[in-house]
């Protein structure tokens, strides 16, 4: 440094080196607040609804790309923790004081042991339409395969039965499928995302592809000789692996992109070989893929002036073009990987695009199916708005063509057979939907009674309808447009009425023949005009049908008599009211609080304190989830939100517990173990017979009226299962 002295040359030569680390440090800064912001940037309608509007005016459909990443991450963080159970279980316990046994009980430790039934599920009400697409397909003129929460679904639509593959453990959020070597190919999100390949005639595993992708599979497919299978992940790098499935033996793997990869597909143009060839498309993402040796390569899309980088949704193909679907609503065609001219096919984003045979369809966003010649001229457009507009439009997410045979998955988890030739459109399945217009958590379902005598039961969502389900011909009966969202709902006595719960504070009463609505109206506070605002979470009628409970956020209980009007308001809670249940008698009914309270009244709203005498009243239900007789249905490491609810069976034999990790249990009943001690702890735990398939928290179980049948709802995934009851 010239003349300086050494020392001071030392000096300096330390301050540029701190200055050299500050500089790095608040390069470290920015480039975390460019990921941030860029990320704030990219949210679209099934990955996290917050609004991003393109400057042509079409919604980016990145909210929707972010919700599926959150939920992914979701699934992939849920563990459960071992350890002390007393520090995992609540650390206050208020009911504790409230469980005693009634004077003639006798402890039978025999009803600890498994219960001498077993569940099989029967059927599904639903399709998983939110956050997936291309997700539903023929597999003949009479079967179609699809799925819901955590199960693959073979429906025969001839007579309405379904097969099921139960391999998976969390859900299923894409599906492709091999008509010729009748091969399915599901992947799933989760702590350890799996691909499982299965046969669709006897839902058996052929394989199960698993420890590469992280959080979540995509998107699969498979290639045209059956042998190979592609599939993207939802890690950071969006990876993408090729397998020889049979041989579980990965074929070689790449990064996918920084930005997400929503799908994938093998290249069926004719220039290509569908068996090492695929593209993958996503945001501002299109590459065309090939696979040599144990390698991929592969090379951009590109645009050229004719074309904008968008989000891209989804693939298909024709002899001489990759079919690109975009957010814009146009198809980008591309000869090799140079796009040719866009194709203006919707005014909103294309969710779907299938080349099948010498046509093309694409499914919009606005609900409108549009099949195109190859070369996009449009022979016709079906409008599938008219079919179900109960939340706004209903967007196409999958599309299937056999022989004269549309095959049409909706948002509002609806799949319909479509002539082509005559537009007739018949459902096929149907279930609840969520909350089309809540951009944040789409809504969940957790309404669900049986009918008191026959084989069927009712359910209510925040899909705002109430919907009536016959068991023995597993089929809906009836769908009312219900104006809210709903939390709960209960028959009365008779089969003849519905109560229904609203997220809004308000109580409707419906007639269950016909879905007229005779009430509707929100809970008042008693002596005053101001109204109950707050989620109405249980709806009970007593078992003489004289009184209606209605309880929940605002911290009581409203009782009405059998004409509708306020007789009494239980009041003494710190927290809202969950579940409700009468006594035999119509004199007592006791109920559960958010905060584990366990509380007693009489009929006119009354508190009851004296815990010795209502110990020896019978209740006619048990679907509150604190009690002597439910005291061992808590898990191991519990920390007291594990249970949903519980159901009682009509005979009083049994239990069913809806739990938290996606299991349905049955227990004996009462279900006690070893009891509570005095600090809430179990030393010995019943055992229960499980039923499963439900993908996240199951939020209701519900026994049907002669005990041959136990119904369950599925928050997050929508989905009601029915299980036939089976002896032994």
């Amino acid at each position: 440094m010239g003349n300086i002295a050494p020392e001071q040359a030392k000096q300096i030569e330390e301050h540029i080196l701190k200055q050299q680390a500050l500089v790095d440090q608040l390069k470290q800064v920015v480039a975390t607040q460019a990921r941030a912001l860029s990320a704030m940037a990219e949210h679209d309608e099934d990955y996290d609804e917050a609004k991003e509007v393109h400057r042509d005016g079409y919604d980016s459909g990145n909210e929707e790309f972010d919700k599926l990443q959150e939920v992914a991450n979701a699934a992939s963080q849920r563990t459960y923790e071992d350890g002390d159970e007393e520090r995992n279980f609540m650390a206050t316990k208020p009911w504790l004081g409230t469980i005693k046994p009634p004077a003639n009980y006798v402890a039978d430790h025999s009803l600890d042991a498994l219960p001498n039934i077993r569940l099989e599920l029967e059927h599904v009400y639903g399709y998983r339409a939110r956050l997936c697409r291309n997700n539903a397909y023929w597999v003949d003129d009479k079967r179609i395969v699809y799925f819901a929460a955590g199960v693959g679904i073979v429906h025969n639509i001839s007579n309405n039965t379904q097969s099921f593959f139960m391999g998976h453990t969390d859900d299923i959020i894409c599906l492709a499928f091999h008509r010729e070597r009748k091969i399915v190919v599901t992947g799933q999100q989760g702590k350890e995302p799996s691909i499982r390949v299965w046969d669709v005639e006897t839902c058996r595993e052929l394989a199960c592809l698993v420890g590469f992708h992280k959080r979540a599979v995509v998107s699969v497919d498979i290639s045209r000789d059956g042998n190979k299978i592609v599939s993207v992940g939802a890690d950071d790098n969006h990876s993408v692996a090729v397998y020889d499935w049979k041989a579980g033996a990965m074929l070689g793997s790449a990064t996918g992109d920084t930005n997400k990869v929503l799908d994938v597909m093998w290249n069926l143009t004719k220039s290509a070989d569908p068996n090492t060839d695929f593209v993958t498309v996503g945001v501002k993402h299109i590459q065309f893929w090939n696979l040599a040796g144990g390698s991929l390569k592969s090379k951009k899309g590109l645009l050229g002036t004719v074309g904008e980088y968008q989000s891209f949704l989804t693939v298909g193909f024709t002899d001489e073009y990759a079919l690109v679907a975009t957010e814009s609503g146009h198809v980008y065609p591309f000869k090799d990987n140079k796009l040719k001219s866009p194709i203006a096919a919707h005014n909103c984003m294309i969710y779907g695009l299938r080349g099948v045979g010498d046509k093309i369809f694409t499914c919009g966003k606005d609900g409108f199916l549009s099949v195109w010649d190859w070369n996009f001229k449009k022979l016709k457009t079906f409008d599938m708005n008219k079919h179900d507009t109960t939340d706004g439009m209903n967007s196409v997410r999958a599309v299937d063509l056999l022989g004269d045979n549309l095959l049409v998955g909706t948002i509002t988890s609806t799949l319909y057979n479509v002539k082509l030739s005559s537009g007739e459109t018949k459902p096929l399945t149907c279930g609840h939907f969520g909350d089309l217009k809540d951009a944040n958590t789409y809504g969940e379902l957790w309404g669900l009674a049986s009918h008191p005598s026959k084989k069927m039961f009712c359910t209510v969502g925040e899909d705002r309808t109430l919907r009536l389900w016959d068991a023995t011909n597993r089929k809906q009966t009836l769908r009312v447009e219900i104006k809210e969202a709903a939390l709960c709902c209960a028959f009365d006595p008779t089969g003849k009425l519905i109560a229904v719960g609203f997220k809004n504070g308000n109580l409707g009463v419906y007639d269950a023949a016909t879905g007229m609505q005779l009430y509707f109206s929100p809970c008042r506070q008693p002596n005053t005009t101001n109204v109950r605002r707050k989620d109405v979470r249980s709806v009970k009628y007593s078992p003489n049908g004289k009184y209606l409970a209605v309880g929940g956020g605002d911290f009581a209980i409203d009782i009405y008599d059998d004409k509708l009007q306020f007789v009494g308001s239980c009041k003494g809670m710190h927290t809202t009211v969950l579940h409700i249940d009468w006594s035999n008698d119509s004199e007592f009914l006791q109920c559960v609080t958010q905060d584990y309270e366990l509380l007693f009244y009489n009929n006119h709203g009354a508190q009851n304190t004296d815990i010795g005498a209502m110990s020896n009243v019978p209740f006619n239900t048990q679907e509150c989830i604190l009690g002597f007789t439910v005291q061992g249905i808590w898990p191991k490491y519990s920390d007291g939100s594990d249970i949903n609810s519980v159901n009682k069976s009509h005979n009083g034999k049994y239990l069913a517990s809806a739990e938290d990790s996606g299991a349905v249990k049955v227990f004996n009943y009462p279900c006690i173990g070893s009891g509570l001690d005095s600090k809430g702890s179990l030393s010995r735990r019943p055992e229960s017979v499980r039923g499963s398939g439900h993908s996240s928290h199951v939020t209701n179980v519900n026994w049907l009226a002669d005990d041959s049948y136990l119904v369950s709802t599925g928050g997050a995934d929508l989905s009601t299962f029915q299980f036939r009851v089976v002896s032994g």
